[in-house]
């Protein structure tokens, strides 16, 4: 990180005022405002390599005035972290760790080490989370639904290079429609996912977008893939298990004997004896 950058940067309860002193790399030392109102000097490093978070004051209030986060045996009950309030000590771990049995806001009760309060950042017993979670996901109250699976699954393979259906679908150009960028007008122009049915495009070269798709089975997918190869006989085309299937040949017979060069026609009329 270059000297001048952290100006003004936080760190924990701590902003970076100015530099000061030495001005060697490994040495160099800033000026920082703590959020109680008193002023913090150190090395730049003990910041950003995450050792002090403040000037001392957070410790004071947990701990007493120690200044190494929750001392392992000191009382911290009645103590709020987040939604989180310390109601007593249960027990001492292995490696010397004080057990904090805490209660959430929500009711429910968590057993927590002293030092996971402060250098993790837990704040609830994983309600804040879920909470977050159903607040921003779930204004259609289709989150977790087959349905909104079927639209994530599509704009990550056309959007997402990392996902490892891009190179068949964003990578050679298909792209979804601006008007189904968003759920909800996907959810209105094609309805809720059948049971057992899947997003299928009609034009396999084509977008995503109404009118080039519909929802599909498994057999109808098959039939539409790329990679399919069509043979025309009588004046129909048919892909190969759909011919097997009509003439009650067994399809790996039916294509070895295509590839030994037999005609269409006496490949499926030929049957071996049973």
């Amino acid at each position: 990180m270059a000297k001048m950058d952290v100006l003004g940067k936080r760190f924990g309860r701590l902003v970076v005022l100015r530099r000061k002193g030495d001005e060697r790399p490994l040495r160099y030392q800033v000026v920082c405002a703590c959020d109680c109102g008193k002023e913090w000097s150190g090395y730049l490093y003990s910041l950003t390599a995450g050792y002090t978070k403040s000037c001392g004051c957070f410790n004071a209030e947990v701990s007493g005035g120690r200044m190494r986060g929750i001392p392992k045996y000191r009382d911290i009950t009645g103590l709020r972290v987040g939604r989180l309030v310390v109601s007593a000590k249960i027990s001492v771990s292995k490696d010397r760790q004080a057990m904090w049995l805490c209660k959430c806001d929500c009711g429910e009760t968590t057993e927590l080490a002293g030092s996971v309060l402060w250098h993790r950042g837990v704040k609830s017993c994983g309600c804040l989370q879920r909470d977050t979670a159903k607040k921003t996901m779930t204004r259609h109250g289709q989150y977790l639904t087959p349905t909104y699976g079927t639209w994530e699954g599509m704009i990550g393979r056309c959007t997402n290079s990392r996902s490892r259906a891009y190179k068949h679908y964003g990578g050679r150009g298909i792209t979804v429609c601006d008007r189904w960028l968003s759920f909800e007008n996907f959810l209105a122009d094609m309805g809720e996912r059948p049971v057992r049915m899947t997003l299928d495009r009609k034009d396999n070269n084509g977008n995503y977008e109404p009118g080039n798709c519909r929802w599909a089975t498994q057999a109808e997918q098959m039939r539409n893939l790329r990679r399919n190869r069509w043979y025309e006989m009588d004046g129909r085309k048919q892909i190969l298990p759909d011919w097997a299937k009509e003439y009650d040949i067994n399809l790996f017979t039916l294509r070895s004997r295509l590839s030994k060069g037999w005609p269409l026609e006496r490949a499926l009329s030929v049957h071996l004896a049973r």
